[in-house]
């Protein structure tokens, strides 16, 4: 498998981002360049997938109770 990255995600500290599939020259002195590489899917179980959509209920419950 090719291990080159496949795009590049460039963030500045203010917040602002730009994704881009070409590498660019950096335009900006505090902007952070971030390579992103494609992986293998991983199977998920059945389990794993219930225990994640548990975690992600528990998760939005406890945000909105915290909201009130």
């Amino acid at each position: 498998m090719n291990n080159e990255p496949v795009a590049w995600m460039y963030e500045r500290p203010n917040g602002a981002s730009k994704l881009s599939f070409v590498k660019e020259k950096m335009l900006w002195e505090d902007m952070t360049e971030i390579p992103l590489y494609t992986h293998p899917a991983k199977t998920l179980t059945d389990e794993e997938i219930l225990r994640e959509a548990y975690y992600i209920l528990m998760r939005e419950q406890q945000t909105k109770a915290q909201e009130k």
